[in-house]
């Protein structure tokens, strides 16, 4: 594969949730994704990325509604895509969503350190790093597999619902899955990073952007 070759393009929602299923840490879509872009190697589909409202955040910036900006909601690519694919995929995306959405001015995201790198791509994008919160619903189970309670409710708890239903808590349905050395993951964090496509609103930033940090894969 050579990544000069690769082509963006519009998919449905329909291929990207069977992608994310099989590439993604999650396996799950983010239904509010009002954007969703696949990168092709000729006619194969091998990275989807996708945008949509942003929800669930405080404001970003001083004088700048958060309704100007999109959130990255996913990005997956295939496990044999080249060195750089993902920065590649991810700001050529931005230039087809800057391109088409005028009144677009930042790109807010959200990096998981425990099951991804917290955030490496968006370093070498040029992304500023806001901050960093705990996360609390991810397990370990017994053979060393991390795995967040997203991709148990997918995966797992629905193929096994009549057995846990009566199951009240999630470690404990994931004990009686799994085995009883399972355990909650603690000490991980999700990492914040925003793109000023409009550079001007770097100086509008509620929160200090931070250096970024030596581990983030925590």
């Amino acid at each position: 594969m050579e990544i000069n070759k690769f082509i963006i393009k519009p998919i449905d929602k329909k291929t990207e949730r069977a992608f994310l299923a099989k590439w993604h840490y999650s396996k799950k879509a983010v239904p509010n994704s009002s954007v969703i872009l696949g990168c092709f190697n000729g006619v194969r589909l091998i990275g989807s990325i996708s945008f949509g409202k942003i929800i669930n955040c405080i404001p970003i910036f001083e004088d700048e509604p958060n309704t100007s900006g999109l959130e990255l909601n996913r990005l997956a690519l295939v496990d044999d895509a080249p060195k750089n694919s993902e920065s590649w995929f991810l700001m050529h995306s931005v230039k087809i969503l800057v391109k088409n959405y005028k009144w677009l001015r930042f790109i807010h995201t959200w990096a998981d350190g425990l099951f991804c790198q917290g955030g490496t791509i968006y370093k070498a994008c040029g992304f500023d790093y806001l901050r960093k919160i705990p996360i609390s619903r991810s397990f370990l189970l017994p053979d060393g597999t991390k795995i967040h309670s997203i991709a148990l409710a997918k995966t797992y708890f629905k193929t096994h619902n009549e057995s846990i239903k009566n199951i009240k808590t999630e470690l404990a349905k994931v004990k009686h899955l799994f085995g009883d050395s399972s355990s909650q993951l603690s000490g991980g964090y999700n990492y914040q990073y925003v793109y000023c496509i409009d550079k001007g609103l770097r100086d509008q930033y509620k929160l200090i952007p931070q250096p970024y940090e030596k581990n983030m894969r925590q």
